[in-house]
């Protein structure tokens, strides 16, 4: 009987199709895209005669929609499969002899390529009938052009797993020039136009011409967003999801400023419950949106803490369910756009007085906040980026364990997204194997990263010493999401697995500017598992301020200190210094205790420094009770 042989399958450009994202909404959108093509490609290789491997599709519910029909599914499988990337775009597949895999792996490309075909050309005639209406045989030329020359596929066949990181080692690229005014979300391919000119000005007016009949929300108005045919893709099959992929898919994701004010929203809803005055300034706002035309969110399923609070005021519910469809951006006087969701035929005038308006109405609501000691919103949110440690390897050393190994992966992949949603209100953007991508909230994100190590160790037998990295970077809402993502990837291969030496997460806050703190640590360390606790106590006021600035200073101090107890003497006796200390009459072990806490907040040798994580915990600690 001749052996089994495997193939290795692997299509891109994967990282960059990603980064190609202007808004949420796109990133989100092209990775669910990338795994309903993946899950079409492994589709035609089965059909082919190969056996999955790897990745497990047990039980998961985008593979079960495109392999036995939408209607197969549950209410809530449904849900996941019209949301969440689930399917990588590497393969492992098993084949009987060498012709057999050369049909397959041709079976799993031509997958790939009819699907991207299918969904392009639903789009096309999407744009064609609604969007770009002037639509003619150069812009058809740019769009045949772009669409062909999209994807790259690479496969070997063989029995020995090192070949398939040989060949993936010679991927060509064929780099083609591209004419004419480049896409405003790739910067890379020529955008689509109208008409035999292809200077700034014909490409603004097509794209002018564009944003009146899709909607400046769809489009930005006056030709400042022009899309190549890949962005186009991704911008609007969602509008025609059900022609493109077979079934509806929402058009909506929450957007930065909403991450960021989920603190704020949830201490107005927990807050006014019980308060009427603010209650009451909430109802005036979402009544000032709504008389203005305010375009409202249409996504239901995000922030399930926000949303149980939302039915905690009652006869007011409406009012609060109201409240959290708005985007955070309405609630920030200094963000307000309100020519992006006005009708085209306003003037300029009705413009500004409608912003004036909103803006107006947005101070007031704050005003109300604060008087009822709530903070202002934030304005930063976190990525989290995670991948399986050296998979490869841990499939080499246990090769009679591979099925079991894959069955873990797919359980993990399987329970990401309860974790992430449902117990930290974040939002799942893929999660197949070993790989996770999400936002959250600023205040939920360190927890989420640590649930979903301890689930990913978990999901393997206790023999198999499996382990994964996480880059976890926070960012101003404003900061490009192209930069966003390429520093997020970043920390996780770069910090985390290489200066971190893996089973570590990468920690980086991105403030406007660039990132002013970085480092990595290990799961287990004081630096991950005791953060939240002393950013709490910084929250309190258990820790003064003055006390924790004063370790920049002291900490270099402490490290040159050959008794390591005399260090902690030293912190400790700066901390009964603190006014506040003395008045409580703090004791002498309560401050040896405080200041051993912070000196195991140590990071892994050479990826920052012990300073930078107490910087976090003052940083995730925001202000103090009292100063709220």
């Amino acid at each position: 009987m001749t052996a089994q042989l495997t193939i290795y399958l692997a299509f891109g450009p994967v990282q960059e199709f990603l980064a190609q994202a202007r808004r949420t909404r796109d990133l989100s959108a092209g990775s669910y895209l990338l795994s309903f093509l993946a899950a079409r490609s492994l589709a035609a290789a089965t059909g082919a005669g190969g056996t999955v491997a790897m990745p497990s599709l047990d039980g998961n519910p985008l593979w079960q929609a495109v392999n036995h029909g939408w209607d197969t599914l549950s209410g809530e499988q449904q849900d996941l499969a019209a949301r969440v990337g689930s399917v990588p775009h590497i393969a492992e597949l098993t084949v009987v002899d060498e012709a057999q895999g050369r049909a397959v792996a041709e079976a799993a490309v031509s997958g790939w390529n009819a699907a991207w075909q299918q969904v392009a050309a639903a789009v096309r005639d999407y744009l064609g009938r609604e969007v770009l209406r002037s639509w003619d045989s150069a812009t058809d030329a740019t769009w045949r052009r772009q669409i062909g020359e999209t994807w790259t596929a690479t496969w070997s066949i063989t029995n020995e797993r090192e070949a398939a990181g040989r060949r993936k080692s010679l991927r060509s690229f064929a780099l083609q020039p591209e004419p004419g005014e480049k896409c405003t979300c790739c910067g890379s391919r020529q955008a689509l136009h109208t008409g035999p000119e292809d200077g700034r000005a014909a490409v603004r007016a097509s794209w002018n011409e564009a944003s009146n009949q899709a909607g400046h929300v769809e489009v930005r108005k006056e030709g400042s967003e022009r899309l190549c045919a890949v962005c186009a893709v991704k911008r609007f099959y969602p509008h025609v999801a059900k022609a493109a992929l077979g079934w509806a898919v929402p058009r909506s994701f929450p957007s930065t400023s909403a991450f960021a004010g989920f603190a704020w929203r949830r201490q107005v809803l927990e807050t006014g419950a019980t308060n009427p005055a603010l209650r009451a300034a909430v109802a005036t706002t979402v009544a000032a949106l709504a008389q203005e035309g305010a375009r409202q969110s249409d996504d239901s399923t995000s922030f399930s803490t926000l949303q149980h609070l939302a039915r905690g005021w009652g006869a007011e519910q409406q009012t609060a369910s109201a409240f959290l469809r708005y985007d955070g951006d309405w609630f920030n006087p200094d963000t307000i756009n309100a020519a992006r969701e006005a009708a085209a035929q306003f003037t300029k005038e009705e413009h500004r007085e409608r912003r004036a308006r909103l803006a107006r109405s947005a101070r007031g609501l704050l005003r109300a906040t604060g008087a009822a000691g709530i903070a202002p919103p934030g304005t930063d949110y976190a990525l989290l980026v995670m991948d399986g440690d050296k998979m490869g390897n841990l499939l080499r050393d246990h090769p009679a364990r591979r099925s079991s190994i894959s069955k873990a992966l797919g359980d993990f992949s399987a329970g990401v997204r309860h974790i992430v949603e449902t117990k930290h209100d974040g939002r799942l953007i893929y999660a197949g194997g070993d790989d996770v991508l999400a936002m959250l909230p600023k205040e939920c994100a360190l927890p989420a990263a640590q649930a979903l190590q301890q689930a990913y160790v978990q999901a393997f037998a206790e023999d198999i010493p499996a382990t994964i990295s996480a880059g976890l970077l926070f960012a101003h809402e404003q900061t490009p999401l192209r930069t966003v993502l390429a520093e997020g990837h970043e920390l996780l291969e770069h910090t985390a697995k290489e200066r971190g030496g893996r089973d570590a997460i990468a920690i980086s806050v991105r403030q406007r500017g660039g990132a002013s703190l970085t480092f990595a640590a290990k799961w287990d360390s004081a630096a991950v598992t005791t953060i939240e606790e002393v950013a709490k106590n910084a929250r309190q006021g258990d820790y003064s301020r003055g006390f924790l600035y004063d370790l920049e200073r002291l900490l270099p101090v402490v490290d040159q200190l050959a008794d390591p107890n005399a260090g902690c003497e030293l912190l400790a006796a700066d901390y009964l210094q603190g006014e506040r200390r003395k008045k409580q009459g703090a004791g002498l072990e309560l401050a040896r205790e405080r200041a051993g806490t912070l000196l195991r907040l140590q990071p892994v040798t050479g990826a920052g420094t012990r300073w930078d994580v107490i910087r976090l915990a003052l940083w995730l600690a925001g202000p103090r009770q009292e100063e709220r």
